[in-house]
């Protein structure tokens, strides 16, 4: 059932299978209200078929809209008080997996604590990648979104340069391929992927374009039309018939030795590997890497087109200054096969490791443990929310970014 939710990303397929009994699914039709604008929070909502649509007061006009495997009303489950926003069924209705948030003050049991104490482990990387693309938020785009200039570039650079030229562009080929491969907005700037820690084929480009900029080298970008199918293997089910025939696929070149040398470090080696569970043709190069003087341009190749065959370009700005159709709520429910295989983007709290070390022998502590620091967590969230939203900038648990079709 939470199988192919967000939720599963960190959890055993057995303990996700005993966290449904907890709760109860129910069936909603088209425009159904699952909750109003200042009623109690008191559930925890997951989606397990369909999409859900937010809008504030008694507008039925919505701010936003989430699909199939997402989490919403996670603020109001774990720190209570009222809905700012209304939130209904969408156009096909949809089924949902229901949490009763009594459930965190009433629960006494070994098993059910343990379960509930996965639950608080599970929302953790949602609560905090959350939190960090709100911070990320600017009033303004910027100039430049390839911003080698910017003083953690520099340093990062500076870490990374090598004596040799070829040696640089290797070692920041290998920092920004093993950085987590992940869907989510390209309307970030070079030191913002960064910050993050994580970032899709556009960003990944820009973060390795500047930091080989930032070594003295020039390097630039290009641009591939493909066949969509290599994409949408990461996606979960339920969003493979939202991506067209194909793509434009985005990657950083180099200019070493009088020439431009592709070296495309989007993918990781884990989603290359659930890449190839759909296209057997990437198995052959999950294990190769970029070396100097050869191209590195694996889904040209995968393609047949020249690995060398491509326009080099300066700057992708025009890319980065689109308005995405998706916000960013969209893309978190896009990863869950990636996270599943990838390594936690953000780090793990001290917190986790405690209760996970105490789950066993002392569940109720460990439950206390997680509780509290999801409790801590979550308020930061809350409060950012709270300061846009008096702006006039999100609503309730889920945040209204820009939202429109590409041009």
């Amino acid at each position: 059932m939470l199988s192919e939710t967000r939720l599963a990303t960190s959890m055993r397929t057995r303990d996700i299978t005993d966290l449904s009994a907890l709760g109860k699914v129910i069936q909603m039709q088209p425009g159904d209200i699952i909750y109003r604008q200042s009623d109690p929070a008191r559930a925890l909502y997951v989606i397990l078929k369909g999409d859900v649509q937010f809008s504030l007061g008694n507008d039925n006009a919505p701010s936003n809209w989430i699909g199939q495997g997402d989490v919403f009303g996670e603020i109001g489950f774990l720190l209570g008080g009222r809905r700012r926003q209304t939130a209904r069924a969408g156009a096909v209705g949809c089924t949902l997996w229901k949490l009763p948030r009594k459930l965190i003050f009433r629960e006494r049991s070994a098993s059910g604590l343990t379960l509930l104490t996965l639950l608080m482990i599970s929302l953790e990387p949602i609560i905090k990648i959350r939190k960090a693309k709100l911070s990320l938020k600017r009033a303004n785009q910027p100039e430049i979104f390839c911003d080698h200039h910017h003083h953690t570039i520099q340093r990062v650079a500076a870490f990374l340069r090598r004596q040799d030229p070829w040696e640089t562009a290797i070692a920041i080929w290998h920092f920004v391929r093993n950085m987590p491969y992940r869907f989510g907005s390209w309307n970030l700037t070079a030191s913002e992927t960064l910050q993050l820690g994580f970032g899709m084929c556009t960003t990944k480009a820009n973060l390795q374009t500047a930091l080989l900029r930032a070594c003295h080298l020039q390097a630039g970008f290009t641009e591939l039309i493909v066949p969509s199918k290599f994409v949408a293997s990461l996606l979960p089910t339920g969003y493979r018939n939202r991506i067209s025939g194909s793509i434009k696929h985005y990657f950083s070149v180099v200019f070493l030795d009088g020439k431009w040398y592709p070296c495309d470090a989007s993918f990781t080696r884990e989603s290359l590997v659930l890449m190839s569970d759909q296209n057997p043709e990437v198995i052959s190069c999950i294990d190769d890497v970029f070396t100097a003087r050869l191209p590195f341009n694996p889904v040209g190749e995968k393609n047949g087109l020249d690995p060398f065959d491509f326009p080099p370009l300066l700057d992708i700005d025009h890319i980065f200054r689109k308005i995405p159709f998706f916000d960013d709520d969209h893309f978190e429910s896009m990863n869950i096969l990636l996270d599943r295989l990838q390594n936690p983007v953000l780090g793990i709290p001290g917190w986790v490791r405690q209760a996970r070390k105490q789950i066993k022998n002392n569940p109720e502590h460990a439950f206390r443990v997680a509780y509290t620091g999801m409790i801590s967590d979550t308020y930061k969230l809350a409060k950012i929310l709270r300061k846009r939203l008096r702006r006039g900038e999100v609503a309730d648990s889920k945040t209204k970014i820009q939202v429109t079709k590409q041009s």
